[in-house]
């Protein structure tokens, strides 16, 4: 964590300063935040992701259970269906029903630990940033300005993927 922290402000210090070179700067501070947002959220993501690919309670996941892989393909079908439904505002449900992804990772972190509970976050954070830039879901406002809106979906995402990853490292060391 604290490599990543380090990394993160080493990161986001030089991209700002370079990224003046060509373009204008209108707050340091802001464009800094952003940046070091950003390149945090992309390690919080990423790493538990190829740390958990590569172990040896994934690889063993899948080997011959059927029924564990058709569970996980309907994991991450309703991963799909329900962010596309939470982040494009057809539910109509407002700022609530960003907790419908909630049952679906404490599943991911339950049955399938680390790696489930992170390429679930994963997908999540594809399709609401994906929604979010093209002007849909609870994370795009018209009163605030990309910064903002970016900075509150990134905050949303770090926080969900950094307690159901925790959630799902718990869980693993309680089963050895």
């Amino acid at each position: 964590i604290i490599t990543a922290l380090i990394s993160t402000t080493i990161g986001a210090t030089i991209g700002t300063i370079t990224g003046s070179f060509w373009h204008p700067l209108k707050s340091f501070s802001n464009d800094w935040i952003s940046w070091y947002v950003g390149d945090l959220l992309g390690i919080i993501l990423v790493a538990p992701m190829f740390i958990a690919w590569n172990s040896k309670e994934t690889r063993s996941l899948f080997r011959i259970d059927y029924k564990k892989r058709f569970e996980f393909f309907l994991l991450l079908s309703g991963v799909v269906f329900t962010s596309l439904l939470v982040f494009s505002n057809f539910s109509g449900l407002g700022k609530v029903d960003n907790f419908l992804i909630s049952p679906l990772l404490l599943w991911a972190a339950l049955r399938f630990g680390l790696f489930g509970s992170s390429l679930s976050t994963f997908i999540i954070t594809i399709i609401a940033i994906w929604h979010s830039k093209e002007g849909y879901g609870e994370f795009y406002s018209t009163k605030a300005t990309l910064a903002e809106n970016l900075l509150s979906l990134q905050a949303y995402l770090i926080t969900v993927s950094l307690s159901i990853n925790t959630l799902a490292i718990i869980i693993a060391r309680q089963r050895k």
